[in-house]
């Protein structure tokens, strides 16, 4: 079966300066039995987001996270990842864990995908501190043969920033609260049916401290050959 196209599901944003309150996403599709969700989640390096769950009950595990700092002047990525084993209506909600004093709030977007089966996930990153000179960018080594790489970027901004999305990938809805909270989310995906190292590279035309997030589905092949290199087979 062949991964589907992704779809945006919802997406939240918390603009207060503590962040004691839990974020909730509203879904505006349904993810049935067999579907993949994925959650991005962004904001400031002081915040944390320990778990999330759903109204449905599934399932969530993070895949990772990177920070280019642990300040609220710093800025923070994580993805979480979910099988879908009871169908998420239209309607319902996914509630992010959220704590930690940031005066940026959190920014979190909601994305399902299907034909994603007996996958596992990988992850990649890149981050700026303090620089004026770099554009956002992440690397990931993707092992198998078939796979779905996610992509977030936040960036400390006062507007929110114009994105050219990088060559061959595409953007999803992101979160545009840059205004309110100095910060802005840019979010996108790309399949790929080949193994090696993947780079994202997205253009916003502001150089600014960011973090960047990628987080992959990889397919296993029936055989399972795809993973032999893990095992040291050649």
């Amino acid at each position: 079966m062949a991964i589907g196209t992704p779809t945006s599901i919802g997406t939240a944003s918390d603009l207060s300066s503590i962040g004691s309150d839990p974020l909730v996403i509203t879904t505006t599709s349904t993810a049935v039995v067999g579907d993949e969700i994925i959650v991005m989640i962004t904001g400031r390096g002081s915040r944390s987001w320990a778990s999330i769950s759903d109204s449905a009950g599934n399932t969530y595990t993070s895949m990772g996270s990177d920070s280019s700092g642990s300040t609220n002047t710093d800025t923070k990525a994580q993805t979480y990842r979910a099988k879908v084993t009871a169908q998420l209506t239209s309607g319902g909600t996914i509630t992010i864990s959220n704590s930690g004093i940031s005066a940026g709030g959190t920014l979190a977007e909601a994305v399902m995908v299907s034909g994603v089966t007996n996958a596992t996930d990988s992850t990649g990153s890149g981050k700026a501190e303090d620089v004026d000179d770099l554009e956002p960018t992440a690397s990931i080594t993707l092992v198998a043969s078939s796979a779905i790489v996610f992509a977030s970027v936040v960036q400390e901004t006062g507007s929110a920033p114009l994105f050219d999305e990088a060559e061959e990938w595409t953007s999803l809805t992101g979160v545009d609260a840059a205004g309110a909270t100095g910060l802005a989310m840019h979010t996108g995906y790309r399949t790929f049916d080949s193994s090696g190292s993947k780079t994202y590279a997205p253009t916003s035309g502001i150089l600014v401290e960011w973090t960047c997030f990628l987080g992959a589905l990889e397919e296993a092949s029936a055989s399972g050959l795809d993973f032999l290199p893990l095992l040291g087979v050649s």
